[in-house]
């Protein structure tokens, strides 16, 4: 989860949403659609590395 962090921090900087990378990046690895809650607790598991600014 740690290099997700980091990859999704670094296209946060380019200006995309972490909220969809997340579901594109991960529900193409998973070769399945995530549930948004799935999204929503990612999120707030990591929320201190993710928050926009």
């Amino acid at each position: 989860e740690l290099e997700l962090i980091r990859y999704i921090t670094k296209l946060k900087k380019q200006g995309l949403p972490p909220r969809e990378i997340i579901r594109i990046f991960l529900s193409a690895v998973a070769d399945h659609q995530l549930s948004e809650s799935w999204v929503t607790r990612f999120i707030n598991r990591h929320k201190l590395h993710l928050i926009s600014k």
